[in-house]
């Protein structure tokens, strides 16, 4: 929280992006499953208006396997 609280005043978007990663990431390993869902939902919808095409896809990849232990899957 306090590295989300620094980018966020310092004006780092794609590392404030990274910490939403990061906390999803750790939401995956505690089995917090809707945690790990919207941490990686915030991140994409960062970089995905930054233009951040390797996170983007990496984002949309976790969302894929977050959503499939969710039983969302399509």
């Amino acid at each position: 929280a306090e590295a989300e609280r620094a980018f966020r005043r310092l004006r780092h978007p794609v590392e404030l992006a990274r910490v939403w990663m990061e906390q999803g990431r750790l939401g995956l390993q505690r089995e917090q499953f809707a945690v790990a869902l919207d941490c990686h939902q915030r991140a994409l919808a960062l970089v995905a208006r930054l233009g951040h095409i390797a996170l983007v896809a990496l984002c949309q990849r976790t969302i894929g396997f977050v959503e499939a232990k969710l039983g969302r899957a399509d």
